[in-house]
């Protein structure tokens, strides 16, 4: 049967700690392996404890005197994790010559997107941080390989997360308690075919911290175990995150030892490259035709496509430069009526409903009735039936966008909004928004996402937009108008001094009640 090593990660919670007796580094040597499990003092050789000695010490980068010496047993007495080292054959009970120190890979996936759930939370801190520390855990080693995380909330992941104390989630390795193991996870050595490969379970007997000056790093423990979830054993470099002992870092970024071990096991992540669209001046003529001021007139759709800001009224379009919020610059060449549409995407109708840019391939994906409009960059590649885009969605849609990296893109029609995985391929059922997004209307014109290191989420309804913030989960100041703001119209005709309160003072705004 096939055996899983378990990563039981020791983290001790003081900075010092007492260095170990003869006794207790006979038994860290067996725990990890340098010594046989069934070898007692009485029964190993010195040659073979002299050698076991030193093949720990020149794993871990110390004086190779093959003796317990202090230095050793202080080493020995200091947090670290539980999966025993990579073995290093001595000869003639020598190091060997032109050792190369760093990683060691051991499993693989043999899939590139994976899920994780986390089953339940510690009581340490709250469920949304902890959200928040798996996550960027998770990303510390998707921003170097072409792996792509999603978190579930029900069924079975590929990656298993879990708090839980001494006899634990059915495993057989117990925890014992504070100050002790800290964690352990499970090597994909058959590529994730067991349902127990890639698991990672939290002594929750520990105090878990967002950071680690009073408590155990959530984070930096997270991350250590992930790397084992995917695939890597400890690295001989003692500056490398998957290091057999821990250390707690301030400022993490990933070490080149541990991104060579990474990018071995899974290659280097692959930027798609974003095509690049056509200047104001090369794609766009002065409007000729008597279209209604848009000052007075809802936007049909409003996206962000490049990082460029695109509102569409009709059969015209009006575009703004890589910015955030009304700061932006307006680049449409006639900024009064707006350019023609089909001179920068051919082949759209008159009138479109909604429009977003997948985070997916960056494909750009239009809405008009139950037809779907698909282009790369400018460049159209296909359209076709809603339904067979993806089935289940309604027509008529009113608004779209895709919002954050994981893949997820909200629908919005009515009063609800359903969530479309591009990943997965999965629907959700229709759901009020005003249940996902508190204080949000109903009956929406257009939505549009933009990060800029904020998360804000634009929702528009006939003249007025409010700023949504994903990572507060509210709205941010109050209504205002959008031709306005964005398009330095004059105020409609139902207007009131700036509110002084508001985070962009100086700007028009209204009541929240008015919306």
């Amino acid at each position: 049967m096939l055996q899983y090593l378990l990563l039981s990660c020791l983290f001790a919670l003081e900075v010092h700690s007492a260095p170990v007796s003869d006794a207790v580094g006979m038994d860290f040597l067996r725990k990890y392996k340098y010594l046989d499990s069934g070898d007692d003092s009485t029964t190993v050789s010195e040659d073979t404890l002299r050698e076991a000695v030193k093949t720990f010490q020149l794993f871990n980068d110390i004086n190779v005197s093959g003796t317990m010496d202090p230095q050793t047993l202080e080493l020995m007495a200091k947090p670290r994790c539980g999966l025993p080292d990579p073995k290093i054959n001595l000869t003639n009970g020598e190091a060997p010559m032109g050792l190369a120190r760093g990683y060691t890979a051991a499993g693989k996936w043999t899939k590139t997107n994976l899920t994780y759930r986390i089953k339940n939370y510690t009581p340490d801190m709250t469920e949304r941080a902890v959200d928040k520390l798996i996550k960027k855990a998770f990303k510390v080693w998707s921003r170097v390989t072409p792996l792509v995380f999603r978190k579930i909330d029900q069924g079975t992941a590929d990656i298993m997360i879990s708090f839980g104390t001494y006899k634990h989630d059915g495993d057989k390795w117990d925890f014992d308690g504070p100050h002790g193991t800290l964690a352990h996870a499970f090597i994909p050595y058959r590529g994730g075919k067991s349902a127990i490969e890639g698991d990672v379970h939290f002594d929750d007997s520990e105090f878990f911290t967002s950071k680690g000056t009073k408590g155990v790093s959530l984070f930096i423990v997270a991350t250590h175990e992930i790397g084992h979830a995917l695939g890597l054993e400890h690295s001989s470099d003692p500056t490398a995150l998957m290091a057999p002992f821990y250390r707690y870092v301030e400022d993490f970024s990933l070490p080149q030892d541990d991104i060579n071990g990474i990018q071995s096991i899974y290659g280097e992540k692959v930027k798609k490259a974003k095509p690049t669209l056509p200047s104001p001046t090369e794609s766009s003529t002065p409007n000729a035709e008597g279209d209604e001021d848009p000052c007075n007139r809802a936007f049909d759709a409003v996206t962000v496509i490049r990082n460029q800001l695109f509102a569409f009224q009709g059969n015209r379009y009006w575009r703004w430069e890589d910015g955030k919020g009304p700061a932006r610059a307006l680049i449409t060449y006639d900024t009064e009526k707006g350019d023609k549409t089909s001179n920068m995407f051919k082949y759209l109708p008159k009138k479109i409903d909604a429009v977003y840019e997948s985070f997916v391939g960056f494909n750009i994906y239009f809405f008009a009735g139950d037809k779907y409009y698909q282009y790369h960059g400018n460049k159209y590649t296909t359209s076709g039936k809603i339904e067979d885009l993806i089935p289940g969605l309604p027509t008529d849609i009113d608004a779209a966008t895709a919002i954050g990296d994981e893949g997820d893109v909200y629908f919005f029609k009515g009063s609800h909004v359903m969530i479309y995985n591009e990943f997965t391929k999965n629907l959700s059922q229709p759901i009020l928004t005003a249940d996902r997004f508190e204080g949000v209307p109903s009956q929406l014109s257009s939505v549009f996402y933009e990060d800029a290191g904020k998360g804000f989420v634009y929702f528009l309804k006939d003249l007025l937009y409010v700023k949504y913030s994903m990572p507060k989960n509210r709205i941010y100041g109050n209504k205002r108008f959008f031709n306005v703001d964005f398009l330095k119209c004059n105020e409609p005709l139902k207007t009131r001094p700036a509110d002084a309160s508001d985070p962009e003072n100086g700007m028009f705004c209204v009541p929240l009640g008015d919306l």
